[in-house]
């Protein structure tokens, strides 16, 4: 699913030059792709709530106040340029 999104994304940020996230990754000393690699593993914050806490967990916990914040609730995450 992770790549899916990756190429169907029209998120300028998605889709970045591959040459430029080798540079910034070797400046901080981390692989290029390590954040498609986590989420390829665990999944984003959601899935890894809803399988843990949510729905598909038996605490069947609302997500509420930790529900993205364009949909009522206080998750933000800024951009990572």
């Amino acid at each position: 699913r992770v790549d899916e999104e990756i190429r169907d994304n029209r998120n300028p940020l998605l889709r970045q030059d591959p040459y430029e996230g080798k540079i910034i990754a070797k400046a901080l000393g981390i692989e290029p792709q390590w954040g498609i690699r986590a989420l390829r593993a665990v999944g984003n914050y959601g899935e890894v709530f809803e399988r843990n806490l949510g729905r598909n967990s038996p605490l069947k916990i609302e997500r509420g106040l930790n529900r993205l914040w364009m949909h009522g609730g206080l998750h933000y995450s800024p951009a990572i340029d």
